[in-house]
């Protein structure tokens, strides 16, 4: 009896490929430092379940935990009965500066609006805030010089939403609105890293497709990856380690955050299988790279 068996699939969530994951500084400013005297402060991942790691001291040597160039982080901040939260983009082989800046920037904008940027470009859209602010820059630097907590006050929106639409919304929209202005270096074609992945595949060249990997991986995902590469190792050297193909079908996918994804379909040209095998693939752009987000093979059959 035949079998049609799905050799794969391999889920890998839209990443960065090869930063390297270290520990970066975090520090208080001296004025941020002074503004924050008598407030309890701890930072932690925003969009995971981690650790809160005590901020009382005027720097923290923070774990990455993975190589993306820059992730969202919150900024929880306390005094007697009052609690606030301020969110953070913080960057990965940078010393960040928790002042101000650091506060505003992570109120108008998260990761994901600068996606598309290399981490070094991300850092220089961020010191670049108060030239691409101008006078938005100006009203809540006011606040804050009155003190921290007028200014955590000030942009405290979860009971009055009013508050977010006149006061945060029109310069965070203004803020992304100038980052998807900045020019980023043309990625790879799409055809040309399919041909990489393949020859990757037939040479198995693990470092090369681990690098497609998502780098805050979980290490069960890291697991099937790593399984899912072996299953295609053997299966295309069985079938004579093709390297040809043609492009069935593409299409541009609608996002309405984060990367710009396509989607691929290839057929399999000149192998020694008995029936037609094709491929998806799922394409994300992203840290000024494009990378696979989700591969699949299909169409094989056992007897």
């Amino acid at each position: 009896m035949k079998i049609k068996l799905l050799i794969v699939t391999v889920l890998i969530m839209f990443v960065a490929k090869v930063h390297s994951s270290q520990a970066s500084l975090v520090q208080k400013s001296a004025e941020f430092a002074k503004a924050s005297e008598g407030f309890q402060l701890h930072l932690r991942e925003k969009f995971f379940k981690s650790e809160s790691i005590p901020f009382q001291s005027n720097q923290v040597h923070l774990e990455f935990g993975s190589q993306a160039p820059f992730k969202d982080y919150v900024l929880e901040i306390k005094k007697g009965n009052k609690t606030w939260s301020s969110d953070l983009v913080l960057f990965n082989q940078q010393d960040n500066v928790i002042d101000f800046n650091a506060l505003l920037f992570g109120l108008l904008i998260d990761h994901r609006d600068i996606l598309h940027l290399t981490g070094q470009a991300g850092y220089d859209f961020y010191l670049d805030l108060e030239n691409n602010l101008a006078e938005d820059f100006k009203q809540f630097h006011n606040q804050y010089q009155k003190s921290l907590e007028s200014y955590l006050n000030f942009v405290a929106y979860s009971r009055d939403f009013t508050v977010y639409q006149n006061r945060i919304m029109p310069p965070s929209d203004k803020l992304k609105a100038l980052a998807t202005k900045v020019k980023v270096v043309p990625p790879v074609e799409h055809q040309q890293l399919i041909s990489q992945f393949i020859d990757a595949i037939n040479s198995q060249n693990t470092a090369f497709l681990m690098a497609q990997h998502i780098p805050n991986a979980s290490q069960r995902e890291i697991d099937i990856y790593s399984r899912g590469l072996n299953v295609l190792y053997e299966y295309f050297a069985k079938i004579g380690n093709p390297s040809d193909f043609k492009i069935v079908q593409s299409s541009d996918l609608k996002t309405y955050s984060g990367p710009k994804k396509t989607f691929y379909v290839i057929e399999l040209l000149n192998h020694q299988g008995r029936h037609k095998i094709e491929m998806e693939f799922f394409f994300a752009d992203m840290y000024g790279e494009r990378y696979i987000g989700e591969y699949d093979i299909t169409g094989v059959h056992f007897s």
